[in-house]
């Protein structure tokens, strides 16, 4: 069988139409990944039949990959830190000088599910990049001590040192992402740019391809930030002061003032891919540290504070590197996508084919058609006891991409529609 009909034959059955293209000079060592049960590329194409198929696989919640659900099984296969490498693929890849030039750090709050969490750390690790994982306080020993026992196998996966009570909205999840960072910056690795996850969110592109969208943006942050409308209600998120009430963040009637330095609030999202002088100059401004203290008891701070701090049109007084954002309106169903870090789907207005869980999509087995064709570097949100085949086959599809290495189409990136 000759090595260039049979190589683009199996690139074909990778991913859909021309988003995979293989490299015919690699040296192919590592096999590739095939889901067993179903036809991850035909769900992938969006054929009718074979998502009608998975679903009645799915309803029983199988899954072709080796998912350990049970914490003390998995901290029984971390203690043998070989045999947990081994088994769960974290030595499968060759890496590029490419990659190892261009290492990359990761801030992971995360609250529940080691499974869930180590299905996401074996796609995303790599030797040469850093991992900070900040587990939820209020988390059980027992999930602490899984997450511990899986990064004791490594020598740049750590726990943050300190721990914060994550509720949903509060200052506490800026918190959680701020003491990775901070951490980050100490640590030994020489990484270029910070991206930040939480345990439910899964990767879109291989590292190679990661690597290759962050040297895209000329040493500027990928952070979303807009302005928004009356219409919005924004505004009540800081017009009023939040506490936190039976673990809940809840509105007083106490006003609050307003925001220091005539700073014009920008809006965007908790989640972006930051250049390490940018998160140095986070920790060192002393006007940052007066706007971080307010933001401490108005809603969503997260959504208010990368935006803010990196918009240097609307904020000159911050004067923070890595500026280089789009400026639109807010127009959810608009197709311009503002920022490329993380894709949320949020319903209405977006179709979502898994279901909505707080007015997000979680993303099932009918969302992959449309997944594997963004440009994002990440998804929010997967359930891994949710259609679980959604996971396995773009698991499978970044496994095969990165054996290959395909040549990824980077003039998509360098266009003005997603960088001014």
């Amino acid at each position: 069988m000759g090595g260039r009909d049979s190589l683009s034959s199996s690139c074909s059955k990778i991913c859909p139409k021309d988003i995979c293209r293989a490299n015919e000079n690699s040296n192919v060592k590592t096999p590739l990944k095939r889901v067993r049960s179903v036809n991850c590329f035909a769900l992938m194409e969006g054929e009718e039949e074979e998502i009608r198929s998975a679903l009645q696989i799915t309803n029983t919640n199988a899954s072709d990959e080796e998912v350990v659900n049970d914490n003390s099984q998995l901290q029984t296969i971390a203690a043998d830190c070989d045999q947990f490498k081994g088994r769960f693929g974290y030595n499968y890849y060759d890496v590029t000088n490419v990659e190892t030039d261009f290492p990359i750090a990761y801030s992971i709050v995360f609250h529940k599910n080691p499974a869930q969490l180590e299905r996401l750390l074996r796609n995303i690790y790599r030797r040469h990049n850093a991992y900070c994982i900040h587990v939820d306080l209020k988390a059980s020993s027992e999930v602490y001590e899984t997450v511990k026992m899986i990064t004791e196998c490594f020598d740049n996966v750590f726990l943050s040192k300190e721990r914060v009570n994550v509720i949903y909205a509060s200052f506490a999840r800026l918190q959680a992402d701020l003491i990775c960072m901070s951490e980050l910056l100490d640590f030994k690795v020489r990484w270029k740019y910070v991206i930040n996850l939480t345990g439910q969110m899964f990767p879109l592109k291989t590292n190679l391809e990661i690597v290759r969208i962050l040297e895209s943006l000329k040493g500027s942050n990928d952070i979303e930030s807009f302005s928004w409308g009356y219409s919005l209600n924004f505004n009540d998120r800081f017009k009023y002061v939040y506490k936190i009430i039976n673990n809940n963040i809840e509105q007083t009637k106490e006003l609050k003032e307003k925001p220091p330095f005539h700073i014009r609030l920008q809006k965007g999202s908790v989640f972006g891919s930051f250049k390490k002088e940018f998160v140095r100059f986070v920790f060192m401004n002393s006007r940052v540290r007066v706007f971080l203290k307010w933001l401490q008891d108005v809603y969503s701070p997260d959504e208010f504070f990368w935006a803010t701090i990196n918009n240097r049109l609307t904020n000159p007084i911050f004067n923070a590197p890595g500026y280089k954002v789009i400026h639109c309106g807010y127009n959810r169903a608009s197709e311009r996508v503002p920022w490329l870090s993380t894709f949320v789907s949020w319903a209405p207005p977006s179709t979502c084919s898994g279901k909505i869980v707080r007015s997000y999509c979680i993303f099932g087995i009918g969302d992959l058609q449309s997944l594997v064709y963004r440009n994002h570097l990440f998804a929010n949100k997967f359930y891994i006891d949710y259609q679980t085949l959604t996971i396995d086959c773009l698991e499978e599809w970044l496994h095969n991409k990165t054996v290959y290495k395909p040549l990824l189409p980077m003039h998509m990136f360098r266009e003005n529609r997603y960088f001014l």
